[in-house]
């Protein structure tokens, strides 16, 4: 059986964008969800507030494992 995902319209300055799947922040987590979805036929659409993906928290990650031991 074939599940049907609710369509969502959303305006932009005067155009609707008709999408299956709003992600909003284009983040690692974001870009990786709808890197995973564009394997389906869904209509995916990332909805991210600054001017590029990847500004945010991403960006400012050093990719450091901390231990949990300081001394």
């Amino acid at each position: 059986m074939k599940h049907r995902i609710s369509v969502c319209n959303i305006k932009t300055g005067g155009h609707m964008i008709t999408c299956d799947i709003a992600i909003v922040g284009g983040g690692i987590i974001g870009c990786t969800i709808a890197r995973e979805l564009s394997r389906y036929s869904a209509r995916t659409i990332v909805i991210e507030a600054a001017n590029d993906i990847a500004c945010g928290t991403t960006k400012a990650n050093g990719g450091l494992i901390h231990s949990g031991y300081d001394p």
